[in-house]
């Protein structure tokens, strides 16, 4: 038989070790903190995306777009003259509208309400710049001209 004093502790001891389970505890707690003051907060920011309007702010400026226009381009091809006619066309348009319509269609730009005037030279000069062959000459670049001074006024 055996004596009781040769039984070793086997279950007599504790399998956790307290004081090193406390101080890995806290050790996680206080780097748990560090990560979170040295990681850049991130806020969301959130943008607005303006349309940005014609930069115009009075009528007088589209008068000298079209003197300049008239000076510069008159004698030009229809290549050069329609498209910087257009974009005349177009900023005016803008101008009264507050509707950007550099994204839209001639049917959408027809489908708008009011200045029944601007939306037939608009439509008139759209198929002149893109049209291959057209009847032009400088007299009918100077009545577009001149329709488009009579809408400014």
């Amino acid at each position: 038989m055996q004596n009781f004093n040769d039984i070793k502790p086997i279950i007599l001891w504790s399998p956790i070790n307290i004081t090193n389970t406390i101080l890995f505890i806290i050790f996680l707690i206080v780097l748990y903190f560090v990560y979170k003051g040295l990681k850049p907060s991130v806020e969301k920011k959130y943008s607005v995306n303006k349309v940005a309007l014609a930069p115009w702010k009075k009528l007088e400026d589209f008068k000298k777009d079209l003197k300049n226009l008239e000076k510069k381009y008159l004698k030009e091809n229809k290549d050069i003259f329609y498209p910087k006619l257009s974009e005349i066309l177009k900023n005016i348009f803008e101008y009264k509208t507050t509707k950007d319509i550099s994204k839209m269609t001639l049917s959408e730009i027809l489908s708008t309400e009011g200045f029944s005037p601007l939306k037939d030279l608009i439509s008139n000069i759209y198929f002149k710049e893109y049209a291959k062959k057209i009847e032009d000459s400088e007299n009918i670049r100077k009545d577009l001209i001149i329709e488009i001074r009579k809408l400014i006024k």
